[in-house]
């Protein structure tokens, strides 16, 4: 603490006898030296990533202000004097690691590359696998990771005639979580387990985060991390007013187990951003936000038939769920948007890791997007990349055939010379290079750290269990 802090903080004595006026001046300057310290404690908190950044910019309030009728609503992002507190009971829940996919070859791979991340990186906890699916007989890959299994549920991807898949995310989960899949009749429920929602094109750098991110759940209180999908959030804020607020009617108002007042949001209000998957809550309010979930994704697919729907109506249902969620940067998928939110700034050539005291947090790449330095291009999507790996028909093609492709001679110099200034990777304000630079350098990064896991895994599943003419 500096000199001049210190003078602040520092009690005034005052000879003689204790007048009225005196004893009121040290009771003052006491209650003033307290708040100070709390004021001076929370900053140094938050400077080490130690408590929750609000990226909304929302005002900060008490969790609830209860009546003998009613309970208002909770902030959507909490803040560090509504923190979870960090005990020991809490460091010895359980995690289970969720994941929602279909029934395809190219969701198997994902499947799969995101299974070997976790063993690779030993993410504590169970990693289970959604498969919904209406075909029975499905050939599931085969795998020898004790600590993964598979949940079978109805493909809910049409609903009143809209056919949308990612509906299966909210509503496989609650299938699961209720306890109707016979893979899985005793699923977690109450609040000593946790419940972390992944996607399937996701990899897991390291572990080090997960025990303080699993520190700031309890009941009522989420973490997820921060996205940016533009602003077609903030336009259609006051469209979808209506489904911010649990429903009046008999028939829902119930959806949320409370009576709740709320006050739908205006422009000036701080739900300007999207926030999602790794999410991590209680497998209690996981249960009762997904059945929200699922509801206002349905409500909201009737007028808006946009992919990002669900991602809306999550931010809504932990609204209407009455959860309070602490946004942040947990991951790293979009590297065009050099000024962005994602902490691109944290990476490192020369470790998956990121440089702890600027993201703590940070522990997961996501390929959603495209990747591509010189002629070498990771997407997902590409399907003459992908064509031939089928994990359950991996002796049809040789190996060479049937694995994606190693990153070629030249891309590999090209992230070689990347390599030799870091700040590119970092974008800082302070380089010269034009910003495209730093968008090959972040492309280079990914092809570099990420693509080559995904590389590995099909690699360990080919050489287990197919080079043998096993299937």
């Amino acid at each position: 603490m500096s000199n001049k802090a210190a003078a602040v903080l520092e009690t005034p004595r005052r000879k003689g006898r204790m007048t009225l006026s005196n004893v009121l001046l040290v009771l003052g300057t006491s209650i003033v030296t307290m708040c100070l310290q709390n004021f001076v404690h929370y900053t140094i908190r938050m400077q080490n990533g130690d408590s929750p950044i609000t990226s909304f910019g929302c005002q900060l309030e008490d969790r609830e202000v209860s009546t003998k009728h009613e309970k208002t609503m909770v902030p959507l992002v909490h803040s560090s004097k509504q923190q979870p507190s960090f005990n020991k009971e809490q460091k010895q829940r359980r995690l289970v690691t969720v994941f929602s996919s279909g029934c395809s070859p190219s969701q198997d791979w994902q499947s799969q590359a995101l299974l070997y991340s976790h063993q690779q990186q030993k993410i504590p906890g169970e990693l289970v696998r959604l498969l919904s699916c209406n075909n029975p007989d499905y050939p599931l890959p085969q795998t020898s990771y004790s600590k993964y299994r598979v949940v079978r549920t109805p493909d809910f991807s049409i609903y009143q005639g809209d056919d949308y898949s990612a509906r299966n995310r909210p509503a496989g989960m609650e299938y699961w979580l209720n306890g109707f899949s016979h893979d899985d009749p005793n699923p977690p429920s109450g609040n000593d387990t946790i419940i972390m929602g992944v996607d399937p094109d996701m990899i897991f750098l390291h572990s080090d985060a997960l025990e303080p991110l699993m520190r700031m759940v309890r009941p009522g209180y989420g973490v997820a991390t921060a996205y940016e999908i533009g602003s077609e959030w903030v336009e259609r804020k006051i469209e979808w007013r209506d489904f911010w607020c649990p429903p009046t009617n008999q028939k829902r108002k119930n959806e949320t187990n409370q009576q709740l007042s709320c006050q739908p949001p205006t422009p000036s209000s701080e739900y300007h951003q999207s926030f999602g998957h790794p999410q991590l809550m209680t497998a209690e309010d996981t249960k009762r936000q997904a059945k929200v979930w699922t509801i206002v994704t349905n409500d909201i697919r009737r007028g808006h038939k946009g992919w990002l729907a669900e991602m809306y109506s999550n931010v809504i249902a932990m609204r209407r769920a009455n959860i309070s969620v602490s946004v942040r940067d947990i991951m790293v998928s979009f590297p065009m948007q050099v000024q962005g939110r994602e902490p691109w700034h944290s990476l490192q050539w020369y470790s998956p890791k990121p440089q702890k005291h600027i993201a703590p947090f940070m522990f997961i790449a996501h390929y959603c997007n495209q990747y591509q330095l010189g002629n070498f291009v990771f997407d997902k999507r590409n399907f003459e990349f992908w064509k031939n790996v089928d994990l359950n028909n991996c002796t049809a093609s040789p190996a060479e055939v049937w694995i994606p492709p190693s990153v070629d001679g030249k891309t590999q110099d090209m992230i070689a010379r990347l390599k030799y200034n870091e700040s590119l990777l970092r974008g800082q304000k302070n380089v010269k290079e034009q910003p495209f630079i730093t968008v090959l350098a972040r492309n280079g990064w990914f092809i570099d750290k990420v693509y080559s896991v995904v590389h590995e895994a099909m690699g360990a599943y080919y050489e287990e269990f197919c080079n043998h003419g096993s299937s």
